[in-house]
């Protein structure tokens, strides 16, 4: 158990999720540690996705809901999220996602008896009805700014951030590996981010969503690395790592 009891805010983006949102919700009310606040963006839904988390925030005072005024995308959504949020502590799950019920306690104090301001956890991937695809994402014991840029290996549902050390921070408006964004943010300024090695977290990989387009998706990451100002030649070569540990980590 976690030697204080701060508060965390869970950031949940969301748009269209009607069918997984309650399931990623209860994964957060089945946390054993329980002193949490959960802050939902929904990006303009067009299904029942805000009549669901209407319903939810209805019935448990710790889900906070707002809505963005037109579409954007999930770094928009997660900024508005982190605008509102209250507590020392961010953990970021994604609206498709769920987490294990020892997710927050295990991770926090982790972060609390070492002093990190940084952390992601390993993950596995689920298919569309929740069922393991037998696919665990491990992770290493550190990772700094020159790293992840060669290896993204932080998953969005997997991260804690001290936000008391690391200040505020913010996500771009990309369609995809915005999340990137925010994490080399934090990264360039000297702070490492440490895993721990243990499953806490599932991520469903959709046919439909963003992410499941990995070619789309490598592409998107040029975007990120010419924002971070690096030259042509550094972006290749920070692309081609990118490619061969994206590959790697889904065939160990």
């Amino acid at each position: 158990m976690a030697k204080s009891n701060p508060l965390i805010s869970v950031i949940m983006p969301a748009y269209n999720v009607e069918q997984y949102i309650l399931n990623s919700i209860r994964s957060v009310q089945a946390q054993t540690y329980t002193n949490w606040e959960l802050i939902i963006v929904d990006d303009c839904s067009t299904d029942g996705t805000w009549g669901v988390i209407q319903y939810e925030s209805a019935h448990d005072a710790r889900i906070r809901l707002f809505r963005m005024s037109a579409n954007h995308h999930a770094g928009p959504c997660r900024n508005k999220a982190m605008q509102e949020a209250k507590g020392r502590f961010y953990a970021f799950l994604d609206s498709d996602d769920i987490w294990e019920p020892t997710k927050l306690e295990r991770q926090l104090d982790f972060m609390l008896t070492n002093g990190y301001a940084f952390t992601f956890t390993a993950y596995d991937v689920i298919d569309v009805k929740g069922i393991s695809r037998n696919l665990t994402i491990h992770v290493p014991s550190s990772i700094d700014y020159a790293g992840y840029l060669h290896n993204t290996i932080i998953g969005c549902l997997t991260v804690m951030v001290d936000v008391s050390q690391t200040g505020p921070f913010v996500q771009q408006d990309l369609k995809s590996a915005e999340e990137m964004t925010g994490w080399l943010q934090i990264l360039k300024s000297g702070i490492n981010a440490y895993g721990l090695d243990e499953v806490l977290s599932h991520y469903r990989e959709r046919s439909g969503s963003l992410t499941h387009n990995k070619l789309q998706a490598a592409f998107r990451l040029f975007k990120v690395y010419r924002l971070e100002g690096l030259s042509w030649s550094q972006t290749l070569g920070c692309w081609l790592s990118y490619a061969y540990n994206a590959i790697h980590k889904r065939i160990k």
